[in-house]
């Protein structure tokens, strides 16, 4: 009988031990982060910090959130590009999307859950507010772990591997998926290749996602002179992170995904 070699997905411990800084847990992890994101463009974090309860109540608050009148959700509007409410795109019929910006702010989630529910809802606004502050810490250790990595290295969610195969994710309460953006693969001169992922829908039953997006706002990022030399010449000119996804926005659905258009936008012409 044949066999034949399933392609994994990286999953990296972060609980523990190898979440404390300096220790050689955490440098083993960051080692595995970099391998990770530099072959594959994503890795799972196992992450125990975010409590069951409010996990489960999170996603039935997300339910009940777009079960709210259309009406009603598109008075969440914002002049940055997918912060507000999103649905009833052509080329996406199935997708709607709800932004929060700066939700580990309370006084934001509190905004936000006013517009929604005018009369309150004082449950939705504490799980968010909490949700989004535990996302916080974890986008915040990793993207440490990330810049700790190069600074001295001698010492229905599927994606896409280096291969081309995609892999499906099976998702739990203490599992998050990292995905590399296009902002990474130009700070790191084109060494992290960022992830291509779908969602696939399959019968009837709704599916609810949470995504905790990272913008670095009022720096230009570039990448650092550490990681420009001669196998690996600078790729782009420092950049407005809001102004990459402006211009994402202006340009077609369909060519947001190809890699090539943060080359056209901060790319160093050869």
């Amino acid at each position: 009988m044949g066999s034949q070699t399933a392609t994994q997905i990286p999953v990296i411990d972060l609980t523990g031990e190898n979440s404390k800084p300096g220790s050689s847990y955490w440098v083993s992890a960051y080692k595995k982060i970099r391998q990770a994101l530099e072959q594959h463009g994503f890795f799972v974090a196992e992450y125990d910090k975010l409590p069951l309860e409010l996990h489960d109540n999170i996603l039935s608050d997300v339910a009940e959130l777009f079960e709210l009148p259309y009406e009603t959700k598109i008075q969440n509007t914002s002049d940055k590009p997918a912060h507000g409410y999103i649905g009833k795109i052509a080329a996406i019929p199935l997708h709607e999307g709800m932004g929060i910006d700066r939700a580990t702010h309370l006084e934001e989630c509190e905004k936000f859950t006013k517009l929604m529910w005018p009369s309150g809802n004082d449950r939705f606004c504490g799980n968010a507010h909490n949700y989004s502050k535990l996302m916080a810490e974890l986008e915040q250790m990793v993207v440490r772990m990330v810049f700790e990595s190069y600074g001295n290295h001698v010492l229905g969610l599927e994606l896409r591997t280096a291969d081309g195969n995609w892999v499906g994710f099976r998702p739990s309460p203490t599992s998050f998926v990292i995905l590399a953006g296009d902002a990474c693969m130009a700070w790191s001169n084109d060494r992290v290749k960022p992830c291509y992922h779908r969602v696939i829908m399959k019968g009837k039953e709704a599916r609810y996602a949470l995504g905790f997006f990272s913008f670095q706002r009022n720096k230009l990022i570039e990448p650092p002179k550490e990681l420009v030399n001669e196998d690996h010449p600078l790729q782009y000119k420092p950049f407005d992170h809001m102004g990459l996804l402006q211009f994402y926005d202006s340009v077609d659905v369909r060519k947001r995904a190809e890699h090539t258009m943060t080359k056209a936008y901060c790319g160093v012409s050869t």
